[in-house]
């Protein structure tokens, strides 16, 4: 079993105060390689919480802004991956472009089990994509799914 490491609560401010240093500095980061090339050039890849059960897995990825007809999932027999295009963006002058919605996204989660790609549900709701997938098929390769 993994040990967690102990954080001295004197320390806990600090340790979340560098993080949000550093998210907001990849953020500044990724806005200016957007506003110099464009942000249709940029890949992101979205924020993702697995949940393991004995039975299946279920898969939450952030994609807010994005409807679901622009979401390309593929399940394979032990892999899901996440992609879409950016939305298109109107003939302006943009001074700051953080929203999801205006980057390529994609995401690819591996799993050390086999996956039943055939009863692989996905649902869109509130900005966060739900992929639940049953665990164990033996002789899955790949499919795609449509969001509900």
């Amino acid at each position: 079993m993994q040990e967690q490491m102990q954080i001295p609560p004197e320390k806990e401010a600090t340790i979340v105060y560098d993080a949000s240093k550093a998210e907001n500095a990849i953020r500044e980061l990724m806005e200016r390689m957007a506003l110099a090339s464009g942000s249709a050039n940029i890949s992101r890849e979205p924020a993702a919480d697995v949940v393991e059960e004995p039975d299946r897995v279920i898969i939450l990825f952030d994609v807010p802004g994005i409807p679901k007809e622009r979401l390309k999932i593929v399940v394979g027999s032990n892999y899901v991956e996440v992609r879409t295009d950016p939305m298109p963006l109107p003939q302006s002058k943009f001074v700051h472009l953080e929203r999801m919605a205006n980057y390529r996204l994609q995401r690819k989660i591996e799993f050390p089990f086999k996956l039943k790609i055939d009863e692989a549900k996905a649902y869109l709701k509130d900005g966060v994509l739900q992929i639940t997938i049953p665990k164990i098929g033996e002789n899955a390769t790949e499919t795609e799914l449509t969001v509900e």
